[in-house]
């Protein structure tokens, strides 16, 4: 009995047939007759138009942007302040740095890095609610800048102590 199997055994024939089979159906199904970039049909619903084409990468448009708009704030004048109550002044500038009672007067003081803006509330007699009879403002050594300039920074240093707490 020789030792090498020269014959072909029916398991061997029916591996190589699945194979050849497995060939063959995979060479046909990469054939096909329609054009590759045109859809299968047209309907009332469906109407097929040429693509358009794309300009290449290096040419095409730049992203834009929604361009930032800068906003300007507002403020309000400094002579807005007279006869302003207690609570309105409250809203706008919120707690003062100091707070005194002398006498019938009330004194608030807003203290910032360049001036310091002083209001005195006295008593209204016709509402019985205090408001301001008075305000002034005094620069800090070394700094110019006007009654106005020193509104703004008051009222812009007591928004960003409130954003920051």
């Amino acid at each position: 009995m020789p030792l090498i199997h020269t014959g072909t055994s029916p398991r061997l024939s029916v591996y190589k047939a699945a194979l050849s089979l497995t060939i063959i159906l995979g060479v046909s199904g990469c054939q096909t007759t329609e054009h590759p970039h045109k859809p299968a049909h047209e309907s009332r619903f469906i109407k097929i138009v040429p693509e358009a084409k794309t300009a290449p990468q290096s040419i095409s448009a730049p992203k834009t942007q929604q361009p930032r708009i800068a906003q300007k704030r507002i403020f309000p004048k400094i002579n807005t302040l007279q006869d302003l109550t207690a609570k309105d002044v409250h809203t706008l500038l919120g707690e003062p740095s100091f707070k005194r009672t002398d006498g019938p007067a009330e004194i608030w003081q807003y203290r910032v890095a360049t001036c310091t803006l002083d209001m005195f509330f006295y008593e209204n007699l016709d509402t019985s609610e205090r408001s301001v009879a008075h305000y002034e403002t005094r620069l800090k050594r070394d700094h110019r800048s006007s009654e106005k300039d020193c509104f703004e920074f008051v009222i812009k240093s007591m928004d960003a102590a409130s954003k920051a707490s």
